[in-house]
């Protein structure tokens, strides 16, 4: 070890004692600095974030990739099924381009990325004219291979619809999750 002595088995320059000290030290840090898990358990900012997100009611999105977005909402958010009474509701509206890259000197080409892009909105299914209490947009960009076979071309196309859709519903979650955990989203407006 560059540095440090080893004396009966125990670094010289690095105790125990003083490891346990400064990674102490680096918790409290973060704690004051408004730090605070995600998804803990607890009273952190009313709710934990999986509470409000077991509340949320995922209307029908169209078409087969707003289904796997669906499904793929569903699994992290509410794996149990839909709430029998949701506090909030999820609209998306998705889109989904093809860009095509690598061209050839015969103009075909060799590479494309999958572009699917996302905008939502979370809803009060509690409050009378159901207020739009937050809104974003998110987009994924994920890369295949145009190969001479078909086949492998549209199963290359499909895994990166995938991709790129799992992305999209990871990238709402966390962003839903996050404002759960904000003091703002304690209640609805």
């Amino acid at each position: 070890m560059a540095g440090h002595s080893v004396i009966n088995g125990e670094c010289e320059g690095l105790r125990p004692s003083r490891t346990f000290f400064l990674v102490f030290l680096a918790i409290l840090l973060l704690t004051g600095c408004g730090f605070h898990p995600l998804y803990a358990r607890g009273d952190t900012a009313g709710a934990p974030a999986a509470q409000h997100l077991a509340q949320v009611r995922i209307p029908p999105i169209g078409d087969r990739i707003g289904q796997q977005l669906r499904n793929y909402l569903f699994d992290r958010m509410t794996p149990l099924g839909q709430p029998p009474a949701a506090r909030y509701m999820l609209e998306i509206d998705l889109d989904k381009s093809v860009q095509d890259l690598g061209i050839r000197k015969d103009a075909t080409a060799t590479r494309a990325n999958m572009v699917v892009s996302a905008s939502f909105r979370l809803r009060s299914e509690t409050a009378e004219k159901q207020p739009i209490l937050f809104a974003g947009t998110t987009r994924s960009v994920a890369s295949y291979n145009i190969l001479d076979a078909q086949y492998a071309t549209i199963v290359s196309e499909k895994d990166a619809e995938v991709r790129a859709v799992r992305q999209v519903a990871d990238d709402i979650i966390s962003r839903l999750a996050i404002y759960f955990t904000t003091p703002r989203a304690e209640s609805p407006r």
